[in-house]
């Protein structure tokens, strides 16, 4: 479909007019009253592809004057219009849509449209001929409290709602995970936290977790790594885990070994896998 710029600035506007109203601007004009009714019951439509594109048109009405408030605007549809402008509430937290993706797909304004009319659809008919009668004030009233209406809308979900200090969150568990890491231990602590992080994580798939002495030889033991995942008693992968900062000396001690291998130095996440 052939790209408009008019899509573009009106959901470029729309969407520069709702940040301007989370951010705290107050509507300076009101539509006239029965212009308020029409947006209102846009507004309070059951469709939520009906109160997105609603407010599309009421800003395609100010950026293109000569606009019939009528037909469908050719590009509505597609990256640079009504995708677009849905994306972008949707990573503002707005809710007044609902989270669609794609509303001119979503009420049948597929391929050539130019024959489609609003005022031949029940759900645009009374508010295209009240956009159709207003001039260049009312239409940008209309527009910007369709835009606050939509700020109004936001709603941001915190992480978690207030907890006590004694419940152990993701931000506290990663908080710990480091501190412990980082408590000289000759590598059993850091051991340990690998295992555990594999054993949550594998046990879904049915594989045992096996650890060995940290302190095993590397070249002579019959183990692959310091710890090994096996599945049905048969070996799938093994690590070696090193809080030692010459780590590289190592590699070639850890491919004397039998077995797929994965080396991680765990200060700065080095791995080395070899299978």
């Amino acid at each position: 479909m052939p790209r408009n710029r008019l899509v573009e600035r009106a959901v470029d506007e729309a969407l520069a007019r709702i940040d301007s109203f989370i951010e705290g601007l107050k509507l300076q004009a009101l539509p006239p009253a029965a212009a308020r009714a029409s947006m209102d019951g846009q507004l309070g439509h059951g469709s939520n592809s009906v109160r997105l594109a609603s407010l599309f048109f009421a800003f395609y009405s100010t950026v293109d004057p000569e606009w019939d408030c009528n037909s469908i605007p050719t590009g509505l549809r597609g990256q640079y219009g009504d995708k677009r402008l849905a994306t972008q509430l949707g990573l503002r937290d707005i809710t007044l849509h609902n989270a669609i993706t794609a509303f001119g797909e979503n009420l049948g304004w597929k391929g050539n449209v130019a024959n489609s009319r609003l005022q031949n659809d029940a759900r645009f008919d009374a508010f295209s001929r009240v956009l159709g009668r207003l001039g260049a004030p009312g239409r940008m009233a209309c527009a910007n409290y369709m835009a606050a209406r939509f700020a109004e809308s936001r709603k941001v979900i915190p992480p978690l709602p207030p907890v006590a200090d004694d419940i152990l969150t993701y931000a506290r568990a990663r908080s710990l995970f480091y501190s412990l890491i980082d408590i000289p231990s000759e590598g059993n602590i850091q051991q340990f936290l690998v295992a555990a992080l594999l054993f949550v994580h594998r046990q879904r798939y049915g594989y045992e977790i096996k650890t060995h002495h940290v302190h095993a030889s590397d070249r002579f033991d019959t183990t692959a790594g310091d710890i090994e995942e096996m599945l049905n008693g048969d070996l799938v992968r093994a690590y070696e885990v090193t809080v030692r900062p010459d780590w590289k000396n190592r590699v070639g001690d850890f491919r004397k070994k039998n077995g797929p291998r994965e080396f991680a130095q765990i200060h700065d996440h080095r791995i080395w896998r070899e299978w």
